[in-house]
């Protein structure tokens, strides 16, 4: 998800198409299952605990993006299939990410199919990273004043987009489980065909959408999300994009020393279109990993 954790969506958005994937499964609430056993504490009432995951989001993702300040890597392995699902075609790329900003994320392309990148093409990624961060800075030269307002209304947009979230659907408890050593509880969610909807992301996609999300019982924070599209989804009435029904995404979060939870993997399968001409059936795997605190120094050794 280069911004992972951006939710607007633009023409330009689709021409990755699992782009927006990624980033509505960053947006939800965001293995087997154990039934309910004689002498477990019952489980949390469906009613009020999907509540206490939207006040933790609120309270955190609301207001800062966990990556922002970080560097991590990122391997993307892509497959194209033809029309029975098998493989014509793979590309594995591997990345540096430096997450500076909001508005400011620098994927390095270090290694390609397992060979690393020559040192020439990684200067003139360097020195094209340094032209666009200058022509960044010149247009974003605010007053203190400004960019608190910006700050603001980037904080007002979470607040509505996560509270839409939680609108849009129907849940229900399956059970509780253990994931990754820790308790999860097991939420399935379906539309719900009465809620209305004022997103661009919540009328084309979110009534389109159902599945499973499993969250850290004792934290409220998603672990794991299964998504699956349950009939055809476009944008712009087709014209910029559409993807087929059956498009699946799962994607999953976990917990750093730091305490905060941040993207481990996610799989996605889309036949789609773009622009009406271009097709893609594609396979993707991002993984991430080695989170670190951007340093001062780091951020030196690339301006």
């Amino acid at each position: 998800m280069g911004k992972i954790m951006s939710y607007r969506l633009t023409p330009g958005t689709f021409y990755k198409p699992t782009a927006w994937c990624a980033r509505l499964a960053a947006l939800l609430l965001t293995l087997s299952f154990t039934p309910l056993q004689a002498g477990e504490k019952p489980l949390p009432d469906v009613n009020t605990f999907p509540g206490k995951v939207k006040h933790k989001m609120l309270e955190g993702r609301a207001e800062k993006n966990p990556l922002e300040g970080h560097s991590y890597h990122k391997k993307v392995s892509e497959e194209q299939l033809n029309r029975d699902g098998h493989v014509k075609g793979r590309e594995v790329k591997e990345y540096e990410v430096y997450h500076f900003g909001r508005d400011e994320t620098y994927n390095r392309l270090v290694a390609r199919n397992g060979a690393p990148v020559p040192a020439g093409e990684l200067k003139k990624q360097d020195s094209e990273f340094e032209g666009k961060h200058r022509r960044l800075q010149t247009r974003t030269s605010l007053s203190r004043g400004e960019r608190d307002a910006k700050d603001a209304e980037w904080r007002r947009e979470r607040r509505q987009q996560i509270e839409e979230t939680f609108a849009a659907f129907n849940f229900k408890m399956l059970g509780r489980t253990t994931l990754d050593g820790r308790p999860a509880l097991m939420i399935q969610f379906t539309p719900r065909p009465e809620a209305r909807l004022q997103s661009r992301l919540g009328k084309a996609v979110m009534k389109k959408i159902a599945g499973t999300v499993w969250i850290e019982e004792n934290e409220h924070e998603p672990m794991q999300i299964h998504i699956e599209a349950t009939d055809t989804i476009t944008v712009g009435g087709g014209m910029l994009a559409k993807a087929d029904r059956g498009t699946r995404l799962v994607y999953r979060w976990r917990r750093g020393r730091d305490g905060q939870w941040r993207p481990d993997r996610s799989e996605t399968q889309v036949r789609a279109k773009v622009l009406m001409v271009k097709g893609y059936h594609l396979r993707r795997v991002e993984e991430y990993w080695g989170y670190e605190r951007l340093t001062s120094e780091m951020a030196l050794q690339l301006r």
